[in-house]
C-alpha cells in the first residue's frame, strides 16, 4: 500500500491477506500434485486386473475411470484455490484504488 493511504482507514490487514492468497497457492500446488501421484499410482497398481480379469464392459469402463474421476475433482480444487488466492489479490487491489481515488476526489467534493 502507499503511504498516501491511511492504514486505519482499511477494515482487513494486508500482510495477512498476502499470507492468506500465498497458501491458497501453495495448497492448491501440493493438492494437485498429491492428486496426479495418487492417480498414477492408482492406475499402475490396477493395471494388471485389466487384463487378467474378464470382467463385463461396465465395470471395465468403471475401473478406467474411476482414477480420473479422482483427478478431475482434484483439478477443480486446484482451480478454486487458484481463483481464491487471485481474487485475494484484485479485491486489494480494488481497495486500495478505491482509497487513492476516494483520497484525492475528497477534496474536490469541498
Amino acid at each position: 500500500m502507499s503511504a498516501e493511504i491511511d492504514i486505519l482507514d482499511t477494515f482487513h490487514d494486508p500482510q495477512k491477506l498476502i499470507r492468506l492468497s500465498a497458501w491458497s497457492i501453495y495448497l492448491s500446488w501440493i493438492i494437485l500434485i498429491l492428486v496426479v501421484i495418487l492417480t498414477l499410482f492408482r492406475l499402475i497398481s490396477e493395471a494388471p486386473y485389466y487384463f487378467e480379469q474378464s470382467l463385463a464392459p461396465w465395470d471395465a469402463v468403471s475401473m478406467i475411470v474411476s482414477p480420473f474421476y479422482t483427478l478431475a475433482i482434484g483439478c477443480f480444487y486446484f482451480v478454486v484455490l487458484q481463483a481464491v488466492s487471485e481474487g485475494i489479490n484484485i479485491w486489494m487491489d480494488i481497495h486500495e484504488n478505491t482509497q487513492i481515488a476516494h483520497s484525492q476526489g475528497a477534496s474536490d467534493l469541498l
